[in-house]
């Protein structure tokens, strides 16, 4: 699915999949912490926060990416807050 940026929400996509791989390898977590994502836009960080984590909250405003988010990571891993 084709998503445009849209400004009231201030997105802005990270497409570059060594920075998308930096960022997610750069969380230091303790055993047993909660994980929680604000913006996970596409879920280009979100892809690789889940092979990390069992669990992932995220917190997403645009309605049209909540459900590109729905059908690309389906499952209980991943916990999406509108």
């Amino acid at each position: 699915m084709a998503h445009k940026p849209r400004k009231r929400f201030g997105q802005n996509f990270l497409q570059d999949p060594t920075y998308q791989q930096r960022i997610a390898s750069s969380i230091s977590l303790k055993e047993g912490a909660k994980c929680l994502e604000i913006g996970p836009g596409k879920g280009a960080i979100t892809a690789h926060l889940l092979k990390r984590f069992e669990h992932l909250d995220v917190i997403e405003m645009d309605r049209d990416l909540v459900e590109l988010l729905q059908r690309k990571f389906p499952g209980p891993a991943l916990q999406i807050h509108q």
